[in-house]
């Protein structure tokens, strides 16, 4: 999960995870997450500053609906192998998400009587 702080501690954290997926060699991981830094650089560049939290997991969330996308498309055409591919891809998309679970906990909270 990403820090709620400054995008560059998070980017950070993702190079972190790209090199431990290459030494481990995971080749799927190793694919993801340099899709999403390729993705977080191209953001970066384009605004010419440096990404605040709020972008990157924006980032994220665009790239696991577009994979969602093509996850859909994908079963229409009967293409069961681009299917698990893009499924796993968002599986490891979705790390760098904060969790739902404590989303679900504050909207519970503040829902008491």
């Amino acid at each position: 999960m990403l820090s709620e702080k400054d995008g560059n501690g998070n980017t950070e954290q993702i190079d972190a995870d790209i090199k431990a997926a290459m030494k481990s060699g995971a080749k799927d991981k190793v694919s993801a997450l340099r899709m999403l830094s390729a993705a977080l650089k191209n953001k970066q560049i384009d605004k010419r500053a440096p990404l605040v939290d709020s972008e990157v997991l924006d980032s994220v969330r665009s790239l696991i609906k577009q994979r969602k996308d093509s996850i859909e498309q994908f079963s229409k055409g009967g293409r069961q192998d681009l299917v698990d591919k893009e499924t796993a891809e968002v599986a490891i998309l979705e790390v760098y998400l904060p969790s739902s679970l404590a989303a679900k906990r504050l909207r519970n909270w503040f829902a008491r009587p």
